[in-house]
Formats: structure tokens, sequence, C-alpha cells
């Protein structure tokens, strides 16, 4: 018994060190210029652009209008990653439902749109 409590202990006690480093880990931001920060990036953006098709119902418009979806999309995935990029990833979903950080993303996809010819 006295053997189970402390392989049970052990297991508990890596379990810890594991959640330890990894905050540790992603409490930093991801250095942009490297691989993993390079992969994050894009997977970021895509993530982001087929969000963005989705709440503008992008496939029932017709070619001209999608590509000026896709375009305005792609111009806020590009944009929402320079204003996030040096923040931690533990921090970057709370951020998101701030206010001034709400404001932010609505100004940057009206900028996105206009850019794109949709307004």
């Amino acid at each position: 018994m006295k053997w189970v409590l402390i392989i049970v202990g052990g297991i508990i006690g890596v379990i810890v060190v594991l959640g330890g480093i990894g905050y540790y880990f992603l409490s930093k931001p991801i250095d942009p210029n490297s691989e993993m920060g390079q992969e994050y990036a894009k997977r970021f953006k895509a993530s982001f652009v087929e969000n963005c098709l989705g709440q503008a119902n992008a496939a029932s418009a017709d070619q001209a209008r999608q590509q000026q979806i896709q375009s305005a999309c792609e111009c806020g995935a590009e944009s929402t990653y320079q204003e996030l990029k040096d923040v931690p990833l533990t921090e970057q979903v709370s951020s998101l439902q701030e206010p001034d950080m709400q404001q932010k993303m609505a100004t940057i996809m009206q900028t996105c749109m206009q850019s794109a010819g949709l307004q």
C-alpha cells in the first residue's frame, strides 16, 4: 500500500512539474522569427480567415464579392496577428474579451473592409 501511495505521489508530482513548465513557456510571447513562431502565425491567420469567412457567409456571395470578403479577412488576420503577436498565449484569449481590445478589432476590420471595397 505504501508503494502505491509513493507511485501515485510521484505521478502527481510529474504532472505538476510538466504543468508548470507548460505554463512557463505559454506565458511568454512566441518569437515570430523562430520556426515555431512562424508556424503559429500561419495557423493563427488561417484560423482567423476561416472564422471570418464563416461569419461573413462568403459562400452565398457572388465571385467578386467573395474575393473582396477574402481580402478583408486576410487583412484582418494580418492586422490582428500584428496586434497580438507580443501578447503571451495565456493572455490572448482574455485580452480579446476586454472592451478596448474589442474596439481595436472592430477598427481593424472596419479599415480592412474599406480597403477591400466592401464599404
